[in-house]
């Protein structure tokens, strides 16, 4: 146990581990950031229950949705260059950029893209395992009906954070993994991030996913076949790396 840990006591790691038996998960890492100090980081649990390898700060974990974050920051970026406006229609950026609905098409912006408000479900089995390129992805929402009216409703949506990784590539003349590598990870030093599971898999140290069936913590596949909608839940990151 690290010298941080028993200065946050006893009582928070047995908060942990006892919040990981409720919820029959297997392993997590965990960190408490303030001011900018680390004053935690540290691994609970197994990796892989298997081959009992523990969960450690460098375990590689696919962060899911929390890639969007990435993607938001992107486009601020491109705010900040001065070559993006939050408020100005998707359309003028993307000419062909279309929606079911017209009203949407013409008014929808890129913070819109972000806040899961245009009035679309989630639709996905439109992208889950479909081997479709972004911008192939980014055409066919013409085709998928809305549910609520523009700016109603909140409903959450990855198809709309892959229109926001495509703007990204429109606007800088980069891929999104690029753009992504260059402006944010690198000048981080996040060495033990990446784009897809095929990537993390290289690593000795990654975390295997399981799955909750009845009372039993079974081994499930990874996600694959993803990258189309990597904007929305592609990344696989470390602890480590997340902290900075």
């Amino acid at each position: 146990m690290s010298l941080t840990t028993l200065a946050l006591g006893q009582d928070f790691t047995d908060f942990v581990t006892t919040t990981m038996d409720e919820w029959r998960v297997p392993g997590l890492a965990l960190a408490i950031v303030k001011d900018s100090e680390v004053l935690l980081s540290q691994g609970f649990g197994q990796r892989d229950l298997s081959a009992r390898l523990p969960v450690t700060p460098h375990t590689r974990f696919a962060i899911g949705s929390a890639t969007k974050a990435f993607t938001a920051m992107a486009l601020a970026m491109l705010v900040d260059d001065g070559v993006l406006d939050w408020n100005v229609p998707v359309k003028h950026y993307l000419p062909s950029f279309q929606l079911a609905d017209p009203v949407a098409t013409a008014h929808i912006t890129p913070l819109d893209l972000l806040i899961h408000n245009a009035g679309l479900p989630s639709y996905l089995l439109a992208w889950y395992n479909a081997p479709l390129s972004r911008r192939e992805l980014v055409e066919r929402l013409a085709s998928l009906e809305p549910t609520k009216d523009f700016r109603s409703t909140w409903q959450y949506q990855n198809f709309l954070y892959t229109v926001a990784g495509y703007l990204v590539e429109v606007l800088s003349g980069q891929p999104w993994e690029v753009f992504i590598q260059q402006r944010i990870l690198t000048p981080l030093d996040m060495t033990g991030t990446t784009f897809s599971v095929q990537e993390s898999l290289r690593f000795s140290d990654c975390a295997r996913p399981y799955r909750q069936a009845g009372n039993q913590i079974q081994p499930m596949d990874f996600y694959e076949r993803f990258q189309a909608v990597g904007p929305a839940g592609s990344i696989n990151s470390t602890l480590v790396d997340m902290t900075r």
